[in-house]
């Protein structure tokens, strides 16, 4: 009779800030196998190193102690031990580093150290990861990385580097993030992790499931093994407000020849959404002998969204001018009466849905031998987004009245007001597109060196082909407001009301006579989104690390050239005759020196000083340097339009870094840093301008941080 034993964990994580989450994790490891026993002896029970928070602060602080620059690193133990989502709910725990939030309240864009998040790159493995959005609050393509397709489990440390080396890729200004993602052979046989969790959004009302996995294998030589990790994720969101909308306006509400500011409108407001992530990776690596190793990483990812906005207030601007009975504090009109006009009760519905796809192939090869190091790394990443917006407007015959006087707006309208007295006025439908891909070889080589200061020379040189594209097509339909019709289309629930004028609206209902009415105009396409940009990158570097007594750190140069290929449209008529529109075609390049300098001088065994100085690019966001231009000038209203410039210079920055690190145990450290960092940036042109000229910003940012 064979018996296989085996150790399993079981956790449990509750938590009540703001959503109750709930779940359990498993961890199985193989045992060895018995014939003919059924007695449990000690070698049959495989040793479990039990690992606690502690740990896993300790690993993170010595990955910074004994960095050659300023670093600093969470460690996958240390990610285990806290809620987190993705990987930037993980970074937030580092000093330094802040996260945006997506309207769902989802962690998905990073800051570091002040600098906007596009001015960061993230590289996984050590490379770019191309991203698209599903969210139409996203509209415009970012070089900011997606991480919300990167839950924290498939991670095994991420490194936040703040000062420039060399051998890493340029880039950004406040910092690089690197994701390293786990390796089969540094992992134990047929180790498997499980974990089911249920989050609970009260808002929402709404119960999510949450499970992550992972599975890793290697052979009896400990030359070959895979792991395979998955993650599902499903989240929902709805948030109600009430807030004032469309700016202040001026107007003189006594009619004393005295302009008084009033709010554009004030109403009650419902965002609800809901979303669905699916990422796997599948990691192969191979020893082929002591020298020489492959490993294979690969990434696939897929999210669905999908979200309302709803938005029901008493009134728009062009139809306060009758307000009475207002009630004017410090020049604004803080509270009033409209009397009964066609164009109040505005009701306002916007809906999208969209999803993304991801995916990033990597092939790293090494090849180690006594006193040196080749390494080629080859890739492909891709991502796709597709989003379809549809916006409603609808307006009732009522009068209202409002007030911002107890700091909360609110507005009332006819008691008698009904869902069925609305009209269905203006409406259309946006069908976004944007997509990215990203092609890249690169080639290292390091020498170790016996000279007693130096102690390594590194150099390699990387060649990349980045591309981003996005275009929205645009539809209008038509108005619903003869007499006598059904004006809403039966799309407001007439039986269920919040707040009074917050009707429910069927989303489902108007897509579907969206998808059965022939448009009043369109479709075609709406060129401040249109733009395709192919940007080719060829970098060079030479690092040297060196070591001496208490001195240890490293310098080197890098020197990069950027060419970018811009395709856009422009537009300069009053109509969208194709005579006013023509496709527009720019090329840019432009080169870079950047040198950098890390030394390190351990004062004590307990204290770290650390000097660092580097030049530092970051290029523009794509939506910068689309060559699209639309715009028109007339009489009553001057010039008007947006525009683009493929001519932007990169963002450059000199910055120096100047720390104390006290490690005055294993799991602490207190540190002090002073930074500077002197940014150039060339802005963008202003409109109708001729092409090439910018204006030129010069900004000190110094920051003291303790930590």
């Amino acid at each position: 009779m064979n018996k296989k034993f085996s150790t399993l964990t079981v956790c449990i994580k509750k938590a009540l800030l703001p959503t109750l989450v709930l779940g359990t994790c498993t961890t199985a490891f193989a045992a060895a196998q018995e014939d003919g026993k059924n007695k449990i002896t000690k070698e049959d029970i495989e040793q479990i190193e039990v690992r606690g928070y502690a740990a896993s602060v300790e690993k993170s602080i010595n990955m910074k102690r004994f960095s050659n620059s300023v670093v600093d690193a969470v460690s996958a133990e240390d990610i285990g031990k806290f809620p987190d989502q993705t990987v930037a709910d993980a970074l937030q725990r580092i000093p330094g580093v802040q996260v945006e939030k997506d309207l769902g309240g989802e962690s998905d864009r990073v800051s570091i150290r002040g600098t906007a998040p596009h001015l960061n790159i993230t590289l996984l493995n050590g490379q770019n990861v191309a991203s698209a959005t599903a969210s139409a609050s996203i509209t415009r393509p970012s070089r900011g990385f997606n991480y919300s397709l990167l839950p924290a489990e498939m991670v095994d440390t991420l490194e936040v580097y703040k000062s420039a080396e060399a051998d890493i890729d340029e880039g950004s200004i406040g910092g690089t993030v690197v994701v390293k993602t786990r390796k089969p052979l540094d992992s134990e046989a047929n180790y498997a992790a499980l974990s089911v969790k249920a989050f609970h959004f009260e808002n929402a009302d709404e119960t999510k499931p949450y499970v992550s996995g992972l599975y890793s294998w290697k052979n009896e030589a400990q030359d070959f093994g895979f792991n395979v990790g998955f993650v599902h994720k499903e989240t929902a969101t709805q948030r109600d407000s009430k807030e004032v909308r469309f700016g202040y306006r001026s107007t003189d509400a006594n009619q004393d020849g005295n302009a008084e500011f009033y709010p554009g409108a004030v109403g009650y407001n419902r965002y609800a959404s809901d979303s669905d992530l699916d990422t796997a990776t599948a990691t192969f690596q191979y020893a082929a002998n002591d020298n020489l190793e492959f490993v294979f990483n690969n990434l696939y990812s897929k999210s669905e969204h999908e979200s309302y906005g709803t938005y029901s207030s008493g009134f728009i601007l062009q139809n306060i001018a009758n307000i009475e009975n207002p009630v004017i504090v410090d020049g604004t009109v803080v509270a009033g009466d409209l009397p009964a006009h066609n164009n109040l009760g505005y009701y306002g519905n916007a809906g999208y849905l969209g999803e993304f796809k991801t995916q990033a192939h990597d092939l790293k090869v090494t090849f180690k031998a006594d006193d040196y190091t080749l390494t080629g790394q080859f890739g492909y990443s891709k991502a796709d987004g597709e989003v379809s917006d549809v916006y409603s407007e609808y307006y009732a015959n009522t009068n209202a009245s409002f007030t911002l006087e107890n700091g909360t707006p609110d507005v009332t309208l006819s008691a008698d007001l009904s869902p069925e007295d609305y009209r269905l006025d203006y409406n259309h439908k946006n069908d976004i597109f944007n997509d990215s891909d990203e092609l890249y070889a690169q080639f290292d080589v390091e020498y170790l060196l016996d000279t007693g200061f130096f102690t390594a020379i590194k150099a390699g040189v990387k060649y990349r082909e980045h591309t981003k594209a996005a275009s929205l097509m645009k539809a209008n339909y038509p108005k619903v407001s003869a007499a006598g019709e059904n004006f809403n289309l039966g799309m407001f629930a007439s039986d269920s009301a919040s707040d009074g004028i917050l009707w429910q609206f069927d989303n489902n209902q108007y897509a579907d006579w969206i998808s059965s009415t022939s448009p009043t105009s369109g479709p075609y396409e709406h060129l401040d989104y249109t733009f395709d940009l192919e940007e080719t990158v060829t970098a060079g570097y030479v690092k040297a690390v060196f070591e001496h007594n208490k001195w240890r750190g490293n310098m080197g140069v890098r020197a990069v050239k950027t060419e970018l290929d811009s395709r856009s449209v422009e537009y300069t008529g009053r109509s969208f005759a194709p005579e006013n529109i023509q496709d527009v075609y720019s090329s840019n390049s432009y080169d870079d020196f950047l040198p950098s300098v890390n030394i390190n001088y351990d004062f004590t065994d307990d204290v770290v000083l650390r000097f660092a100085a580097a030049k530092v690019m970051s290029r523009p966001d794509y939506d910068f340097l689309s060559a699209r231009k639309s715009g028109y000038c007339a009489a009553a209203t001057g010039c008007k339009g947006s525009q683009g410039n493929p001519d932007l210079k990169p963002y450059r920055s000199t910055q120096y870094d100047l720390s104390a690190e006290w490690y005055f145990n294993e799991s602490s450290i207190l540190s002090l840093a002073y930074f500077i960092k002197a940014l150039i940036r060339i802005l963008p042109i202003p409109l109708l301008k001729s092409s090439g000229h910018g204006q030129t910003l010069i900004l000190a940012l110094k920051r003291f941080v303790i930590s």
